[in-house]
C-alpha cells in the first residue's frame, strides 16, 4: 500500500523542458504537473533545495502556452538512466498560475 500523500492532484504532461540552475541550462522532459509543482526527467542529479527557473509548454485550447516559473528542488531520484526531479513552484505569475490550474483541472 502506498502511504505517500499528495498535496495536489497531478496530471501527466510529456513535453520538453529547460531548467536553469544558476546560469547553466539543462534540457529535460516533463513527467507530470500539479498546481504546486512539476516533475522533470533530467540527465543529471540535482541537489534538494536548489533554486531553478523552469521553462515548459502547456498544451491547451489547441495551442501551446509558454510557462516560466521559479522552483525549488524537493526530490531527485534515479529512474532508469535519468533523474526524476521534483520542483515545488516558489514564484509563479498570476496568469501562468491560472494556466497551470486550468490544465491540471481538465480531465
Amino acid at each position: 500500500m502506498d502511504n505517500e500523500k499528495r498535496l495536489a492532484r497531478r496530471r501527466i504532461l510529456r513535453v520538453r523542458a529547460m531548467v536553469e540552475i544558476g546560469s547553466r541550462p539543462v534540457a529535460g522532459r516533463t513527467h507530470d504537473i500539479s498546481s504546486i509543482g512539476i516533475a522533470i526527467l533530467l540527465p543529471m542529479a540535482t541537489a534538494v533545495g536548489c533554486q531553478a527557473r523552469v521553462h515548459f509548454m502547456l498544451p491547451m485550447g489547441g495551442r501551446m502556452h509558454a510557462v516560466v516559473v521559479a522552483g525549488r528542488v524537493t526530490n531527485c531520484t534515479l529512474s532508469a538512466d535519468e533523474f526524476r526531479t521534483g520542483f515545488a513552484f516558489v514564484a509563479v505569475g498570476a496568469e501562468q498560475q491560472a494556466l497551470i490550474d486550468r490544465f491540471c483541472s481538465e480531465s
